[in-house]
């Protein structure tokens, strides 16, 4: 697989997920909660390249399962992203006004359904989990530290401690471990949740699973220090969201600066292909994807 042939990988991907998404995503007639699905719905299929759920896809791939297999937990990472682009946004948090060329969610449906829907989602990012783990009938060791992996990423260990420590230091010098922390925890987290999935469900074995760990870590880290260089730099027309909300805050592209905040992209997206060396078989998907976050800034 070419760098350039990732488009082709996720444009095939991405019809099965957007269509799991939608029908997980339709509420049963006569719920009494429609108003928070309306919430939920209006987040998850607004849009995305949906990388989070290709990287569960591409993990099973790589380790010889079907990618259809882990459709389930494919969405539960895009369940995740989506309650916490609704969370981010609030007021209280980076008070953004636009999500993907439309109006934050709080703006449209109030705070308080905003907040229930990304409660709705992280709790039915559970339930996916759970429900993949049965239809491949998972051991129930697996199953439990899959349900596991999805609390930790999510938790004060994960995206939460990240988004809390981010919250800290606005409007004040951080060191470089605060910054990596932040940028590993905040978005590396959902990304080795991503390989972690795959793997656990495709039957993985521990110096894989420890393989593609390593790559998630420094592909989520290359990531988030990405979408920091796109708050300084980036087009909020072509971006569909706001920029410039890092204003008062301390990243990568406002410490170090925007070239050396690239540099360091490219050389983390580097360390994450060279993780995947220690797989039996060179996955092309993972390596194109790692090419696609050093190369690309949209």
């Amino acid at each position: 697989m070419t760098d350039q042939s990732i488009y082709a990988y996720i444009s095939g991907k991405k019809p099965i997920i957007e269509k799991a998404l939608d029908h997980l995503l339709t509420p049963p007639p006569g719920n009494r909660a429609e108003r928070v699905y309306q919430s939920m719905r209006y987040t998850v299929l607004n849009g995305g390249k949906r990388l989070r759920a290709i990287l569960v896809m591409a993990t099973a791939e790589a380790l010889k399962h079907r990618a259809t297999s882990v459709v389930k937990a494919a969405c539960a990472t895009e369940f995740v992203h989506a309650c916490s682009l609704i969370l981010d946004d609030l007021p209280s948090m980076d008070n953004a006004t636009m999500r993907r060329g439309r109006p934050a969610n709080h703006l449209e449906f109030g705070e308080a359904t905003a907040v229930l829907a990304a409660d709705a989602l992280l709790m039915e990012s559970l339930n996916l989990v759970s429900d993949n783990c049965t239809e491949v009938a998972l051991p129930a060791d697996l199953t439990a530290r899959a349900v596991r992996a999805l609390a930790d990423a999510v938790g004060p260990e994960g995206m939460i401690g990240g988004q809390h420590v981010d919250l800290e230091i606005a409007g004040r010098s951080a060191d470089f471990e605060t910054l990596e922390y932040v940028c590993s925890h905040k978005t590396g987290a959902l990304f080795t949740l991503c390989v972690q999935l795959g793997a656990l469900l495709s039957r993985a074995r521990e110096f894989e699973i420890q393989a593609l760990e390593n790559y998630a870590k420094n592909l989520g880290l290359a990531f988030q220090i990405r979408d920091d260089i796109l708050d300084e730099v980036g087009d909020p027309d072509s971006l569909g969201k706001n920029v410039h909300q890092d204003a008062g805050r301390t990243t990568f592209a406002t410490q170090f600066g925007i070239d050396a905040a690239r540099k360091a992209v490219h050389d983390l997206c580097n360390v994450a292909v060279d993780s995947l060396q220690a797989l039996p078989v060179k996955s092309a998907p993972l390596v194109a994807l790692a090419r696609y976050v050093s190369e690309t800034e949209e």
